[in-house]
Order: structure tokens, then C-alpha cells, then sequence
């Protein structure tokens, strides 16, 4: 009997002992703690502009193709569009086939180069889509302009070969 409650005192000492060192605050002084609250709130606020602002990883949702816009046809399986993984594939549908190409980009320098595409082979007959019109985009692009969402795959300094709306799931 008189070792259970020695063991029950042992451990209540050490637990009287332990519980003030779990509760002891940091040492930072509370203006440092709020600078570092800041600096933190501003560190991710400016990897929201960029993510905002960068052209890899959203599905870019064709709007206008050589300055015309496009809407879907009633038989139409789903909108022409693309997505440009990070890891440097690109892939999308162009109204009837799905697509993949390589690619690099320089978002510093809003320069963007598409390897060779490669297509499915599926015959639609019914969809009313010249998917060579849209395909050929990627071909030609050399740069992009980007702004409030809204992508232009261009050229040169022509007008833009196609324009695309970023859609958020």
C-alpha cells in the first residue's frame, strides 16, 4: 500500500514539475510576434499575385479564336480548352479530340514555346469545330499576355491568335 502511494506522489511531483515548462511563452517581444504575423500575411499575399497571375495549373477555357468568339455547338462534348501542368505537359480537348503537347515558359518574360501536339484520332462528324483552326494556336504562340484572368496566346505584337478565360473548379 505504502509503495501505490509513493508511485501516485512521485508522479504527481513530476507532473507539478512539468506543466510550468509547457505554458511558458516564447521569449519574443510582442512587437516582434507581430512583425512576424505581418511579414508572414505579406509573404502570402504576394504568392497569391503570382499563383493569380501565372498561366500553369489553371484549365484556360476558350473564348475567342482569331478574334472571333466561340461557343459550344449543342452536340458538342465539352468547350475547347487547356491546362498547362507544372511539370511541363500541356493537355486539353479541342472540341472533339483530346490533345497533349510539351512546353516551356518564361513568366518573367511572358515567353512561351509548344512542342509538337499529338491528338487523339476521334472521328465527330456531328460537331460543327475546325479543331485545326484552334490546334494550330499552339504552333504558332511565341508569347502571352495576362491579365484579370483572361489569357492571350499571341504571336509576335499581332493581335492575339486566341483568348481564354480561366475557370476556377
Amino acid at each position: 500500500m505504502r509503495s501505490k502511494i509513493s508511485i501516485k506522489l512521485m508522479m504527481l511531483v513530476s507532473a507539478m514539475m512539468i506543466l510550468p515548462a509547457c505554458s511558458q511563452s516564447t521569449n519574443l517581444p510582442q512587437s516582434n510576434a507581430n512583425q512576424l504575423i505581418h511579414n508572414g500575411s505579406q509573404v502570402s499575399s504576394q504568392l497569391s499575385n503570382q499563383q493569380a497571375e501565372s498561366i500553369t495549373n489553371k484549365y484556360w477555357k476558350l473564348k475567342k479564336l482569331h478574334g472571333k468568339t466561340v461557343t459550344m455547338t449543342a452536340n458538342q462534348q465539352r468547350e475547347q480548352y487547356f491546362i498547362m501542368r507544372i511539370n511541363g505537359r500541356l493537355e486539353g480537348f479541342a472540341g472533339c479530340n483530346q490533345f497533349s503537347a510539351s512546353y516551356t515558359v518564361a513568366e518573367d518574360t511572358q515567353r512561351v514555346k509548344v512542342g509538337t501536339v499529338t491528338s487523339t484520332l476521334r472521328a465527330c462528324p456531328d460537331v460543327q469545330i475546325n479543331e485545326t483552326d484552334f490546334l494550330e494556336v499552339f504552333r504558332l504562340v511565341d508569347n502571352y499576355t495576362i491579365k484579370d484572368d483572361v489569357l492571350m496566346l499571341n504571336v509576335g505584337k499581332r493581335a492575339p491568335l486566341a483568348e481564354f478565360e480561366a475557370i476556377y473548379f
